[in-house]
């Protein structure tokens, strides 16, 4: 957090004061600290600089919170941020950034509060990747959620991390004919142009040779990240993956983040850390995976013995369709589908959902689940309003021009089995299955028939 201040303002200083401590209980300091501490700080501050505006950072020094204060540039006395009094202006985000050398600090005070260890986790992805748009990213995500749900929340969302910064290093080298390692600045731009191309809005704030600061005001995962803070190891590990493929090391620090109820998302990476941090998440290369209770075999027993299974409630939105779309497919191919038995899946998904906008009646809800068992694929779309009239539609069938007719045969003509259960008022179950076929030279079912072998071998 930074703060553009008139300490001599009446009020500036209680108020950078309040801040700092509701900072401060957001990463878990007692109530009882913080803010007497900071307060103390800002009159002594003001004393010592009675006319001069000055720019304040609270910084974590290891595990410890401290006030720095230095004077402002010139070129800063306008920067945009929030107004909290007069004569103070909160600063967590300014456009154009500052680049070069940070001027020396005129003041530093310690809070007495100390921040809780997060501790690392580093997967390796291998040759996963997550898509470069925001529909394919969040479905992507959600189906590594499930088929992983072994690694827990922030193993998976690492995982995920980990996966798009090989996307995003793919993208920036081909868009710019790269080779060799990047720069910490060509670090920096590739996160930032995969960040936004998600719905991110991070720039860089800062970068000193190795050492950066880059701050996000818009989350591409939502207002749902407030429920699921775990997310932010998603972009944790994709800064910190990126930066370790290039210099073998690399640390990130999330300083303020979206989830905690903080103005913006703000993340320090050390590019080249000289040792393990006190503080933040650490990244290798090659990487150092995840904590040593993570039972890999028993994650990828689950893809092909009980199966991956993901139910969600959509809105009656027709920009529903194309993100379940994204998530069947993400995870037949994770599992090792056939391409062509992939895409019968997710037509007929398709089609199904689009019966379901399209019959349901206005401001209905409806549900999908998808059931990847180690034969077969089962959908089942449950229209939770007043349903629709399936029996009327099967008998459009017969009219090659009847929209609805087409969609209905060829849900029939691409899956095994097309089910319907419909009582008026109470809604209509489709039930679609489709019997797999595996590509065995996948790295899903490679992995598993290793995981087999070793298993066999044990026993």
């Amino acid at each position: 957090m930074e703060w553009c201040v008139d300490l001599g303002a009446r009020g500036a200083g209680e108020a950078v004061a309040r801040d700092v401590h509701r900072y401060l209980i957001r990463r878990g300091a007692p109530s009882s600290l913080g803010e007497a501490a900071a307060t103390q700080a800002l009159a002594d501050l003001g004393r010592a600089f009675p006319k001069e505006r000055l720019r304040l950072r609270l910084l974590w020094e290891g595990r410890e919170a401290s006030l720095v204060a230095y004077r402002l540039l010139g070129a800063e006395g306008g920067l945009p941020g929030l107004e909290i009094a007069a004569g103070a202006t909160a600063c967590p985000w300014f456009a154009g950034g500052l680049l070069g050398q940070f001027p020396a600090a005129v003041a530093r005070v310690e809070l007495g509060v100390t921040r809780a260890l997060e501790g690392s986790a580093d997967p390796d992805p291998g040759g996963e990747r997550l898509p470069a748009e925001r529909e394919g990213f969040l479905a992507g995500i959600a189906a590594m959620a499930t088929r992983l749900s072994a690694y827990g929340p922030i193993g998976c969302s690492s995982f995920a991390g980990a996966a798009s910064a090989r996307q995003a290093e793919e993208g920036y080298r081909d868009r710019h004919r790269l080779s060799g390692p990047l720069s910490t600045r060509q670090v920096l731009e590739a996160f930032t142009d995969f960040q936004r191309s998600v719905g991110g809005d991070f720039e860089i704030l800062e970068q000193h040779g190795t050492q950066a600061v880059v701050a996000n005001r818009t989350c591409p995962f939502g207002d749902a990240v407030r429920q699921a803070p775990h997310l932010c190891r998603v972009t944790s590990a994709m800064l910190g993956s990126l930066a370790a493929r290039s210099s073998g090391r690399a640390v990130v620090r999330l300083d303020a983040t979206l989830s905690a109820g903080d103005p913006c998302c703000r993340l320090s990476l050390d590019a080249q850390p000289l040792e393990d941090p006190a503080l933040g998440h650490l990244y290798t290369s090659p990487p150092s995976g995840l904590p040593a209770e993570v039972d890999e075999a028993a994650v990828l027993g689950r893809i092909d013995g009980h199966g991956i299974s993901i139910s969600l409630q959509l809105p009656r939105d027709r920009l529903s369709v194309p993100v379940i779309r994204h998530l069947a497919r993400f995870a037949l191919t994770e599992v090792g589908v056939v391409e062509d038995v992939a895409f019968d899946i997710e037509l007929a998904l398709s089609e199904a959902c689009t019966n379901v906008l399209s019959h349901s009646g206005p401001g209905d809800a409806y549900e999908v689940g998808i059931s990847i068992l180690s034969g077969r694929c089962e959908l089942r779309i449950t229209d939770t309003g007043r349903g629709f009239d399936h029996v009327t539609i099967r008998e459009h069938r017969a009219g090659n021009d009847a929209e609805r007719g087409r969609g209905m045969a060829l849900m029939q003509s691409v899956m095994d089995r097309v089910d319907f259960v419909s009582e008026p008022e109470r809604g209509t179950l489709v039930t679609l299955i489709k019997q797999l076929v595996f590509d065995e030279s996948s790295p899903a079912r490679l992995l598993l028939a290793e995981a087999r072998r070793s298993l066999a071998a044990e026993s």
